[in-house]
């Protein structure tokens, strides 16, 4: 007979094994077989902006790879007019309107608002055939999706600007034209329109011809383009003017806008035209992969739905970001930076489904603070300070609160209706927070290796999954003592977080233990892990500090350190996706470090702590007294990072914010306003704390004009979708 404790520990044995072999399964859950694929587009389109309409005609050839009777084909909205079938006579395609085509007769074309089912009287064989819909459809208007038109009036100078413009993410094209609207279904585009003569078109790629059809009327004919997803298409019509510049290899770089030159992006187009042609030649060298279009343009958008979108060859971009002027100069290289990085993740290697967009937006959302600050040159600690404030701690503390966000960050996409719900915090934030630490974990190198592996490999296809992802990360770390796959797995596949406690066991060893972080009253879905997490370990004593990587696998591990110390602090500059707590000795002399001489950590290590002790007291796990009291070194901080933690804080705890901190915020707001005041002077004045009544009354006759209330953590980032 077996004893308990054998069977006890071959349990645990046998849990171990099947989490250590669980295997996400990765579902297409579309609509157009896998036997249908289309080749190329020709798109034509003739949009009349002032009468609120357009109509167009969507030639696409496809090859059929074995005998089927019916093709379906997305589209939303659209009045059909005809559909015609033409079967490719011979192995070549010579043109959409080639004479070596045959009609093949259609028995009936069934609508049901979401696809058209063309159906053919005869069984279609295995040949390439040309597909042409003819239809009419209204210009939608603002806010909305498609093809949709908005309005600026120039009042100053007594001037109009119909605006029309689309945008497709996710699986939207279809309300413009009929597609196969599956992001695994790339093709080569070329997009004919037909506009007013006093208006310009822009696509993704350049301008072919241009002629005067008369009566008003210009048709712009472009090039084709590479192979690419129906949602990364793009026409946009209107007045424009633009600026233009060439990258160090001749890539034309533009920014087009309808503005006022002395309007709130006027003077900033320069920088945005600076930034994108930085952005592309620092992107190229990082990647190693040349930009594929002789052109990159920037449309400023002043009306569109996202705040920007990553149309292959012409990015739509909005005008405002932030609360503030300085804020907005903050985002500024981060948001092109996210769209630029596109290029490559997500437009030259798609998502081959939505289950996996983190490979491009997981991916980006983190590069973009890389890149994004190397072309700022503002001062501001872009990858670690500002990257903890806007994305690492902001998603912690939303997805602790809100069950919106408790899920797996690679989850089945299941049904069209749910696509966009995965364009949320967990994509975007909690993503890159994942990119964020893999990066750390490999080193700089090696993920920079890693992420060219995976573009050169599958570029040629173009699509990819998240776990294709996760296997050139492993394959680029497997000089690694630990398992990369396995680590990056548990981070994929698992909602939440863990809350990793370091107690000192004597002045040599620390005892480290695991455990999953969730609210009170937070009711946690199963996990194919049992919310056990592979711990990147590193950290900072009061003797000597330690960034080499120790993988910890265990729920309870004891580490030994390289020196004998007093006190530690774990998780290095918030580099790792895991909240920390200690005793509470080592928090009071963490406590009085801070006191004594907070420049001992680095700035995005005080961010760090603010931020755990917050969540912690949020949790009832720290007494706010201990908090509040440990908070009154900010009399004498002068960085961005933990300002902005302790911007998220006082306005937590309105009412109870110690007056000497208001002061502070105060006097940098004033110093922030001074002429001579840096970049970074202006970003801390605008950190806004709620300062009590008494303290206005006494201050209010200050020259300091307090900037909005709006809070600094609602700004969404780049491309979000809602």
């Amino acid at each position: 007979m077996l004893s308990l404790n054998f069977v006890s520990v071959l349990v645990i044995l046998l849990k171990h094994a099947s989490a250590e072999e669980y295997e996400y399964e990765h579902k297409i859950v579309g609509d157009i077989p896998v036997y249908i694929k289309p080749l190329q587009y020709k798109i034509e389109l003739q949009v009349d902006q002032e009468n609120d309409y357009y109509t167009g005609v969507t030639n696409v050839l496809i090859k059929i790879t074995k005998p089927c009777v019916e093709i379906p084909i997305h589209y939303n909205g659209q009045t059909i007019a005809e559909v015609k079938l033409r079967r490719v006579r011979g192995p070549y395609f010579t043109g959409f309107k080639s004479q070596h085509q045959e009609n093949v007769d259609i028995s009936e074309v069934k609508e049901d608002g979401r696809l058209l089912r063309i159906i053919p009287t005869a069984v279609l064989t295995p040949k390439l055939y040309n597909l042409r819909v003819t239809f009419k459809q209204t210009l939608q208007t603002y806010p909305n999706y498609g093809l949709y038109k908005y309005t600026e009036n120039r009042k100053r100078y007594g001037s109009v600007y119909h605006v029309a413009v689309t945008y497709f993410s996710p699986d939207r094209a279809r309300k413009a034209y009929p597609c196969f609207d599956e992001p695994r279904l790339k093709a080569r585009f070329r997009f004919v329109v037909k506009h007013r003569s006093w208006y310009t078109a822009l696509s993704n790629t350049e301008v072919k011809s241009t002629k005067e059809l008369g009566g008003g009327w210009t048709k712009s004919t472009f090039k084709k383009s590479h192979r690419m997803s129906t949602y990364l298409t793009i026409v946009a019509i209107s007045n424009f003017s633009y600026i233009e510049d060439r990258t160090s290899r001749g890539v034309v770089t533009r920014v087009y806008d309808t503005a006022d030159p002395e309007g709130y992006y006027g003077g900033d187009r320069y920088d945005i035209l600076s930034y994108t042609t930085s952005l592309l030649d620092n992107l190229e060298e990082y990647f190693g992969i040349p930009y594929p279009y002789p052109k990159l343009y920037v449309m400023v958008a002043y009306e569109f739905i996202p705040h920007a979108m990553e149309q292959y060859g012409l990015i739509t971009f909005q005008n405002s970001y932030g609360t503030s002027r300085v804020r907005a100069e903050l985002y500024l290289p981060i948001i092109l930076a996210h769209e630029v990085a596109h290029m490559w993740f997500g437009n030259m290697v798609s998502n081959e489904w939505w289950d996996s967009i983190h490979i491009k937006e997981g991916v980006v959302s983190w590069l973009c603070y890389g890149v994004g600050g190397q072309v700022a040159h503002n001062g501001i600690n872009y990858t670690d300070e500002l990257f903890i404030s806007l994305e690492l701690s902001y998603i912690m503390d939303t997805e602790f609160h809100d069950s919106t966000y408790q899920r797996p960050m690679l989850s089945p996409v299941k049904t069209d209706d749910t696509i966009v719900d995965f364009f949320d915090l967990t994509t975007y934030r909690k993503g890159a927070s994942l990119s964020r630490m893999v990066n750390a974990v490999l080193g700089d190198k090696t993920y920079q290796i890693a992420l060219r592996r995976f573009l050169r490999r599958h570029k040629r296809n173009g699509t990819a999954t998240t776990m294709d992802l996760v296997e050139a990360y492993h394959a680029a770390g497997k000089q690694k003592r630990f398992n990369v796959r396995e680590f990056i797995k548990r981070y994929l596949l698992q909602a939440h977080y863990p809350l990793v406690t370091v107690k000192m066991i004597n002045g040599t060893h620390v005892n480290v233990t695991q455990e999953l972080f969730v609210s009170r009253d937070t009711d946690p879905r199963d996990s194919p892990f049992n919310y056990t997490w592979h711990i990147p370990f590193t950290y900072v004593t009061d003797t000597h500090r330690n960034d080499k990587v120790e993988m910890l696998t265990q729920k309870e591990n004891i580490v030994k350190l390289k020196h004998p110390s007093k006190w530690i602090k774990a998780n290095n500059n918030f580099k790792m996706l895991y909240r920390n707590n200690y005793d509470m000795e080592n928090w009071n002399h963490l406590k009085d470090q801070m006191l004594n001489d907070h420049f001992y950590f680095t700035a995005a290590d005080r961010a760090h702590l603010i931020s755990d002790m917050f969540a912690l007291k949020t949790n009832g796990m720290i007494e706010e007294s201990f908090v509040m009291e440990f908070m009154t070194y900010a009399v004498r901080e002068t960085e961005v990072g933990p300002w902005l933690e302790i911007e998220k804080i006082a306005r937590e705890l309105e009412g109870q914010v110690k007056n000497d901190l208001v002061f502070t915020a105060f006097e940098m707001g004033v110093q922030g306003s001074r002429p001579n005041a840096t970049f970074k002077d202006r970003l801390l004045g605008d950190i806004n704390l709620p300062r009590p009544t008494s303290l206005i009354e006494e201050l209010g006759k200050s020259t300091h004009n307090p900037l909005d209330e709006n809070y600094f953590y609602l700004t969404p980032t780049p491309d979000e979708r809602s």
